[in-house]
């Protein structure tokens, strides 16, 4: 039962690494890959849209 797990873990680990190569880099922030979330100045939620904010504009 132990080794069954041991080959298990193991093939799991090497998968991994394979996966690893293939996938490539990560985009990261800090390569310039991915920009800020735009953030409503008056609420402070995301606005992943863009334009005006709903709940700040439903409120008034």
């Amino acid at each position: 039962m132990l080794n069954i797990v041991l080959l298990f873990l193991i093939f799991i680990a090497i998968v991994a690494v394979f996966g690893r190569f293939r996938s490539g880099p990560r985009i990261t922030r800090r390569d310039g890959g991915l920009k800020k979330p735009r953030i409503c100045p008056e609420c402070g939620r995301y606005n992943l849209q863009g334009g005006p904010c709903r709940d700040c504009s439903s409120n008034r």
